[in-house]
């Protein structure tokens, strides 16, 4: 456990009770997150000064998302609270050199490839993250991966260091911090070996924490203002914004692209059978290095779009893309009863056949070309015309057409014309303008984390109308079902379903009483009789 041993007589500060735990938290992976006011980036700098004070020679890095908010706020902080060690600071360099031998780094964190390659080689003891909202996994993940410094005591072999990684951050969504924090909390709660997978123990027995989560609110911090809470509560700004900012709550972020989703509203059991006249779409957003994400939606005459089969993953072979995409299909398909039970077994065994050494046989499959049958509109990302990086030079098309599959390149709009038609979908309320089944778990996390990019230079400045190229492969290709169906789809009257049919109906006879007379259930346009 790390214990606070600042000198109170010379620098009085009070430790409320967020700051205390994590400041002497043990923790390999700590963060601290909450509202305004909480005090969490004074608790970051006391953990960092007395970590670097406890194991002499160590070398810390403390960073913030870009060098503005680095030198105004964060250092600012750390010297305000610290201000006799700004004989030790070199400004140029922006580094600490304590006279214990132990070093702090300040570093900005929107890194370049040149500014990349120096944090690569960097060998530290740990590192401190300001505002972790703000950055991405790939740069923790990088820190991470250079924290590996050791003091070997020359007497016994044992390692004089303890390695850790504490942020501290504003909630922000269900974004990866949120993952790893709070959705994964058991799953990540004690450190463990990468061989064995058995819990890592200290000398006396005890496991060791690794990723543990202190959570605050502005009013737990006694020392604010007393007109501050007044002023954050006060009306203007939205309930949403109260949640996060005050309250710390993960669930209000504005800033997703989608903001009207409900995981509630939108969602449907995988029991749920799409109305009979539905027409289906494939849609996908190809990758390799990167996720690839195929959707399998369906446009009813009500105008539900329904989401209900994916196939997500990544350093997937074209071949097991395709080969999942069938089976995804087929087994969606029958699960509707738009193909007859056992086909997808059949669709299997026809695979199964193929030779390893060709990819088109001479062997027909007359089964999947009938279930292909049912799918009207196979459409892909325009990106897909470039190679697939798996070691040829076929594109994405070529590839999929090889295992038959037909995609057409995707209508592509620059200004966002497939992100605000799906997100008016999104908004309907009665009927619900989309439902996702629950057999698109990577779906629905992705549209809970979807978020517009915002300036970098000023947080509070309005986003620009960009999605951020983040958890958004899954949406990319819905956006691209919902613009397909909306560019080709034209509701045709004998499909219309008992509810539009009873609308047109009241209207009709409202207009026109002694036209046109109604008996009995609708179900179709058969239903309609003259006078």
């Amino acid at each position: 456990m790390v214990r606070a041993s600042l000198d109170r007589s010379e620098r009085p500060h009070i430790l409320f009770k967020g700051q205390k735990t994590f400041i002497e938290s043990d923790a390999a992976n700590l963060l601290y997150a909450g509202g305004f006011g909480c005090g969490k980036t004074d608790a970051l700098c006391i953990r960092a000064l007395i970590l670097a004070q406890h194991m002499p020679g160590c070398r810390g890095l403390i960073g913030r998302a870009t060098y503005g908010e680095l030198q105004k706020s964060t250092i600012k902080s750390f010297f305000d609270l610290f201000p006799e060690l700004r004989d030790f600071y070199a400004v140029k360099e922006m580094e600490l050199r304590l006279p214990n031998g132990s070093e702090i780094l300040f570093q900005h964190l929107d890194l370049d490839e040149r500014e990349l390659g120096k944090v690569r080689n960097l060998n530290l003891c740990w590192f401190a993250i300001d505002q972790l909202e703000q950055i991405t996994a790939e740069v923790y993940d990088l820190l991470d991966g250079r924290t590996r410094q050791t003091n070997l005591d020359s007497m016994t072999g044992k390692d004089k260091f303890r390695r850790y990684a504490f942020s501290v951050c504003n909630p922000s969504g269900h974004n990866w911090v949120w993952q790893r924090w709070v959705r994964d909390a058991e799953k990540n709660r004690w450190r463990q070996d990468a061989l064995t997978g058995r819990d890592l123990l200290d000398t006396r027995g005890n496991k060791l924490p690794d990723f543990r989560l202190v959570e605050s609110t502005t009013f737990d911090n006694p020392l604010l203002p007393k007109d501050y809470l007044g002023r954050l509560m006060r009306s203007g700004k939205s309930q949403s914004w109260i949640n996060r900012y005050v309250y710390g709550s993960w669930e209000a972020y504005e800033g997703l692209v989608y903001d009207t989703y409900d995981a509630k509203r939108h969602h449907c059991p995988r029991e749920t059978r799409v109305p009979p006249g539905a027409v289906w779409c494939l849609s996908c957003d190809p990758g390799f290095n990167n996720p690839m994400a195929t959707v399998l939606c369906a446009l009813d005459y009500d105008d539900t779009l329904w989401a209900m089969g994916e196939v997500y993953g990544e350093r997937m072979e074209p071949k097991v893309q395709a080969r999942a995409i069938r089976k995804m299909v087929a087994e969606v398909l029958e699960g509707q009863d738009v193909i007859p039970r056992g086909t997808a077994v059949l669709v299997m065994a026809e695979w199964d056949r193929r030779p390893e050494t060709t990819h088109m046989p001479d062997i027909p499959e007359l089964v999947w070309a009938d279930v292909k049958s049912h799918i009207r509109y196979w459409v892909m990302d325009p990106a897909g015309k470039a190679h697939t990086g798996t070691g040829n030079n076929l594109s994405w098309f070529d590839e999929f057409a090889r295992y038959r599959i037909p995609f057409s390149e995707a209508t592509y709009s620059e200004n966002n014309a497939g992100v605000h038609r799906l997100h008016e979908r999104f908004s309907r309320k009665n009927p619900v303008g989309i439902q996702i089944s629950d057999l698109c778990p990577n779906g629905r996390e992705e549209l809970s984390m979807y978020e517009w990019m915002r300036s970098r230079e000023n947080e509070e400045k309005e986003h620009p109308e960009k999605p951020r190229k983040w958890k958004d492969h899954w949406p990319n290709a819905l956006e691209y079902a919902s613009t397909a169906f909306h560019t080709n789809v034209r509701p045709q009257p004998e499909n219309w379903s008992s509810a539009t049919l009873e609308m047109m109906m009241k209207s009709h006879r409202a207009n026109f009483p002694e036209e046109i007379k109604f008996t009995g259930p609708i179900h179709g346009a058969k239903h309609w009789m003259g006078a």
